[in-house]
């Protein structure tokens, strides 16, 4: 697999995590509705920074790549924050 694949797969990835993870917060306590919306900004850049990526040359393209992932690795890691905090959340 490519970098541009795997880069469309974390992409997609994150993007399954934060739908799920919208609808819960939704329902949720107001601090993570605020955690998460901090966390849309970097959704938004790594959207709008993956796009150019994938339209970049090789060389480009995998310095773009490593920025992605930097991005990505935060957005994993505040998603994961969120839902561990939901989970000791009682329905």
């Amino acid at each position: 697999m490519d970098y541009k694949e795997e880069l469309g797969h974390i992409i997609e990835n994150l993007k399954q995590e934060r739908d799920e993870l919208n609808v819960r917060v939704h329902l949720g306590k107001a601090d993570l509705r605020d955690d998460m919306q901090k966390l849309e900004h970097k959704w938004e850049e790594l959207r709008y920074k993956g796009q150019q990526a994938l339209e970049t040359v090789d060389e480009t393209g995998r310095e773009a790549n490593e920025t992605l992932r930097a991005i990505a690795d935060d957005l994993k890691d505040g998603y994961r924050k969120i839902r561990e905090s939901l989970n000791r959340i009682k329905p």
